[in-house]
Formats: structure tokens, C-alpha cells, sequence
């Protein structure tokens, strides 16, 4: 179950909307498909955003033909090895890219978990990796 103390890998939709106190730094993916798209890492609480996502979000996209892209992932700690990912990698690349090239991760809840992984290994939280390689 998640909770408040949650660190969730979000689109930048989700920062407009629910606008975080607890954020990081806007990263890139990495890819040259979306290169002009951020991501964030950020705290927020879960049952928030599941209530904003199931009152506004969800009709939004319903009555829309232009979708929302408003989307997070938990950053858990979970069994992926990421001691190849380097974060000198991370910032050359783009995170996406990097963990996608050491794992063959694309999947955005395995990217969140990932991050979750290199935060263990960087010892330092999440939203604080994301700041060092941003």
C-alpha cells in the first residue's frame, strides 16, 4: 500500500496539478522521441493523487480526444542490479536511456524502481539522486 512517505517517478503533469512541496529537479528520459518532455521525482500523498486522478483526470480523458498525460510510479526498492548504471551515465545519456541500456529496463514502474535501487546505491533518497544527475 502506498503512503505519503512514498517517492513516486511522475510526469510533469502531475507537478502542475498536484503541485508538491517535495520535488526534484526536471530530468530527461534520455530518448530523442521525447526529448522536450521532463520527468520528476517528488513526495506527495497517494490517496490525493488517486482521488484527483479519479474525479478530474479520468473525465478529463473521458469528454477529451486530447488525453492528460498525468501518470507516477512508486520508487520502490525492489531486485534490480544497477551496478552498472553510472551517473556519469545518467546525465550523458539520460536516465531512461542509461538504465534501459545496463538493465534493458523500459517499463516506468521498473524505471521507478530502478531509481529507487541507484537511490540505495548512491546513498541518498530518490528525489536527492535525481537532483545530483539533473
Amino acid at each position: 500500500m502506498e503512503t505519503a512517505d512514498e517517492f513516486y517517478l511522475c510526469s510533469a503533469t502531475v507537478i502542475e496539478h498536484l503541485q508538491p512541496k517535495i520535488v526534484s529537479k526536471p530530468f530527461r528520459s534520455g530518448y530523442d522521441s521525447d526529448k522536450d518532455t521532463r520527468y520528476y521525482v517528488a513526495q506527495f500523498d497517494y490517496q490525493d493523487a488517486k482521488s484527483y486522478y479519479k474525479g478530474v483526470i479520468e473525465p478529463f480523458n473521458e469528454k477529451s480526444r486530447v488525453h492528460c498525460n498525468f501518470w507516477f510510479r512508486t520508487c520502490s526498492r525492489g531486485h534490480i542490479d544497477v551496478s552498472q548504471i553510472t551517473m556519469t551515465n545518467c546525465r550523458r545519456l539520460g536516465l531512461f536511456v542509461a538504465i534501459e541500456q545496463a538493465v534493458n529496463l523500459t517499463q516506468p514502474q521498473n524505471i521507478a524502481i530502478a531509481i529507487g535501487e541507484l537511490a540505495d546505491k548512491f546513498n541518498c533518497s530518490p528525489i536527492e539522486f535525481i537532483n545530483k544527475i539533473a
